[in-house]
């Protein structure tokens, strides 16, 4: 495609004028604007292999530059490394999260698991800076298993099952139930007073959505289509 010799703006073949600059085309034969005007460069499309590196490395650069900061801060202010070692275990375990999803992914499942285990040997590290070492084996690592659990169910439905939106949102909540009857029941037990308190609110909202999402699934998919209602 042929562009004005004076600005460099792509033009039409039988253009007479530039379209920005209005100086006139020169008007030659195929063959010869094949060899004075060649296809203009563009640029070098990445694949989402490289724009996932891409991402990583952004993202290092930022935790990097997170952990260095929280550490000078700490030893400016207070001359050793005190309140600053949470932040940056934080930071490591974020960096962990991060390579895994970006570099290391493989299916969903195998990516669950390694996020799991690095909580798993992120929470006594946590437990060792308090000092105390108490709370991570009665508290910390049965959340941590149940989590990883539920949210590997979640995903095997999702895959294997091929549940539609709303009847896949049924079981999201009816997991969040789960998930908050066990961390009202695990954090009581460990103060030593087992009970339920707070997961009932937990559970009258989330009833009701997941009948809802029942209802909406059984009833009404069969009438609505609910992908071309919401155009999606």
């Amino acid at each position: 495609m042929p562009y004005c010799p004076k600005c460099g703006t792509e033009s039409e073949t039988d253009q007479v004028n530039c379209r920005v600059c209005e100086f006139p085309i020169p008007d030659i034969s195929d063959a010869k604007a094949n060899s004075l005007y060649p296809d203009y460069p563009r640029p070098r499309s990445i694949n989402y292999k490289e724009f996932r590196r891409i991402c990583w490395k952004l993202g290092t650069l930022t935790l990097l530059s997170s952990f260095l900061l929280t550490l000078t801060i700490d030893l400016v202010e207070e001359g050793a490394i005190t309140w600053s070692r949470y932040s940056m275990s934080s930071t490591v375990l974020a960096w962990f999260v991060l390579s895994f999803s970006l570099l290391l992914y493989r299916s969903p499942h195998i990516l669950n698991l390694l996020i799991t285990l690095c909580v798993c040997g992120f929470l006594p590290i946590i437990d060792y800076a308090n000092g105390t070492q108490d709370w991570y084996l009665p508290l910390g690592l049965p959340l941590t298993v149940i989590s990883g659990t539920l949210i590997g169910l979640l995903i095997l439905f999702y895959r294997q099952v091929k549940l539609r939106y709303a009847h896949y949102m049924a079981y999201v909540f009816f997991s969040i139930i789960l998930w908050a009857i066990s961390i009202d029941l695990l954090s009581s037990a460990y103060i030593g007073d087992v009970n339920m308190g707070w997961s009932f609110i937990v559970i009258a909202i989330c009833v009701p959505l997941s009948v809802l999402c029942f209802y909406l699934h059984f009833s009404l998919a069969k009438k609505l289509d609910f992908k071309r209602f919401f155009h999606l």
